[in-house]
């Protein structure tokens, strides 16, 4: 039996399987991205995405997007898939639809030597991004 589970800000998710599996959340009201910050764990490809979308579509779509794809790579790491250090060359694209559309659609992620599955998820009363991980 594999358990992985996260925390932020009084929350706690937990997932329990009988593949390795790794889930992740976070808390999107409390956090400010800048661009700094967002180049140090986004791709070159996330991080032009990410801009669009501050640009586009609004500043908390694009620190949405970003906290998306913290969460996407921290439960990757939680799966065993790759180290912290890592997180700006693996690119965890295409994006799925802003929380109330499509939160549930699984994905899958190229991580060069293997392949995962990303299920997203988010509990909009509570502000909260997450991500669960299992191998393909």
């Amino acid at each position: 039996m594999y358990v992985s589970w996260a925390h932020s800000k009084g929350i706690v998710a937990a997932i329990a399987s009988e593949a390795e599996v790794g889930i992740d959340i976070e808390c999107a009201k409390s956090i400010q991205i800048d661009e700094s910050l967002a180049q140090a764990f986004l791709s070159t490809r996330e991080v032009n995405r990410w801009m669009r979308y501050k640009k586009w579509v609004g500043v908390d779509a694009g620190k949405n997007f970003a906290i998306q794809q913290w969460v996407r790579k921290e439960a990757c790491v939680k799966l065993g898939a790759f180290g912290i250090e890592q997180f700006p060359a693996i690119t965890c694209l295409p994006r799925l639809r802003p929380c109330g559309r499509q939160a549930g659609r699984r994905m899958e992620v190229d991580l060069g030597a293997h392949s995962a599955y990303l299920t997203d998820f988010c509990i909009d009363e509570l502000g909260v991004l997450g991500s669960v991980a299992n191998w393909t």
